[in-house]
């Protein structure tokens, strides 16, 4: 993996166009490459972390605003699992799992090794920290474009909390 993969002027301006919506680019070893301000708003201190793994693990915040943190974290980490196994051996996953193996939480998600790419329920519950209060968001995560470059593109559309009462329908 690049040392750095770079994301375009007409990128970010596409991501910053999804504003309210929480939305940004992370690598295939979930680095955040860039993201809009409602990300770093809702996901408080990750702009800080860098990484979306070491935020859930490093960063006690992570906690209270992943509304179901243990499911969310767990399937992060199955979802490592599953990209690191489609990528030659690279240094960048090999740094990220030292750095990880000082969690025990980690380490415990990364022995049971599960392997996802994909969400258990296409919504994602939220604490927002500013407002005081529970938000849904219909997460989706998208492969770059360009199958060159490993990397995501995370999409969390604003939604009704009511709507996770209730499995989406078919069309």
């Amino acid at each position: 993996m690049p040392a750095r993969i770079g994301i375009s002027q007409v990128q970010q301006e596409a991501v910053d166009k999804l504003h309210p919506h929480p939305a940004g680019y992370v690598t295939d070893t979930w680095d955040v490459l860039y993201a809009n301000t409602e990300y770093f708003r809702l996901y408080r201190g990750l702009e800080q972390a860098g990484n979306v793994l070491t935020w859930f693990f490093g960063d006690p915040r992570s906690r209270t605003i992943m509304v179901e943190w243990e499911t969310e974290a767990r399937l992060t980490v199955a979802w490592l699992r599953a990209l690191f196994a489609r990528q030659r051996v690279d240094a960048a996953y090999e740094k990220l799992l030292v750095q990880l193996s000082t969690y025990p939480e980690f380490r415990r998600m990364w022995s049971a090794q599960e392997v996802l790419m994909g969400r258990h329920t296409p919504y994602m519950r939220v604490w927002d920290l500013d407002h005081d209060e529970e938000l849904a968001l219909l997460a989706q995560v998208y492969k770059m474009p360009d199958p060159t470059i490993p990397g995501q593109l995370y999409i969390g559309t604003r939604t009704s909390p009511a709507d996770l009462a209730e499995p989406p329908q078919p069309a």
